[in-house]
């Protein structure tokens, strides 16, 4: 395949990935409450689904204060050369050009120790 087609074939797979995403959420709900009648789980074609339980905390002032403060402690120490690079990746990173075209691309989520490249 040439370069302008895989290129091609990779936006064409994104946004059929989007359309996926979208009825995977419009669904989700359905599916939470088909799960709780079968106790919280499903198993098809190898897979299972399990209905778990998950919190989002509310930390204090004390707390936000001191994430904030290792964020940018985090920040100097790259900028000052004092962090070292322990590994580098190429992360293909896909955006709309205009809101017209009604693409979302959700900020890729990788592990918290990855951030991108801040000269780009």
């Amino acid at each position: 395949m040439s370069d302008k087609a895989i290129i091609e074939r990779y936006f064409q797979l994104r946004l059929k990935l989007n359309d996926l995403n979208d009825e995977i959420e419009s669904i989700k709900s359905d599916v939470v409450e088909a799960l709780r009648a079968q106790n919280g789980f499903a198993r098809f074609d190898g897979f299972d689904l399990t209905l778990r339980n998950y919190k989002q905390w509310q930390y204090s002032e004390k707390v936000n204060t001191m994430q904030t403060n290792l964020t940018n402690l985090k920040r100097e120490e790259r900028q000052s050369g004092v962090a070292l690079v322990r590994a580098e990746s190429d992360m293909l990173v896909l955006s709309a050009q205009r809101a017209a075209y009604d693409v979302f691309e959700p900020q890729a989520t990788y592990d918290a120790d990855w951030e991108p490249n801040d000269n780009e």
